[in-house]
């Protein structure tokens, strides 16, 4: 018997919706813009478009993860008592 790795399907919950964040916000202004993303030395996640679009997630004080963007939106996201991730 193996034990399931919950860190793991957290983890992959939390980049699918990041990556779905910046991928929608990112098709609405060039549907070809190749996306390059990396962990910056304050352990953000950032993703640079060639398009010129950019956003950086973070980790607040409480635990959340918040996602901005360089043309002024933002996207909060939680795991809430049922291990859903919700964003809003």
């Amino acid at each position: 018997m193996t034990a399931t790795n919950f860190s793991s399907a957290k983890a992959l919950k939390k980049l699918f919706k990041v990556s779905a964040f910046v991928a929608l916000t990112a098709i609405g202004s060039n549907a070809l813009a190749q996306t390059t993303c990396y962990y910056d030395w304050l352990d953000n996640w950032v993703c640079n478009g060639d398009n010129g679009y950019q956003s950086t997630t973070r980790t607040d004080w409480l635990g959340n993860d918040v996602t901005t963007d360089n043309r002024g939106n933002r996207m909060t996201c939680h795991f809430d008592w049922l291990n859903n991730y919700v964003c809003n």
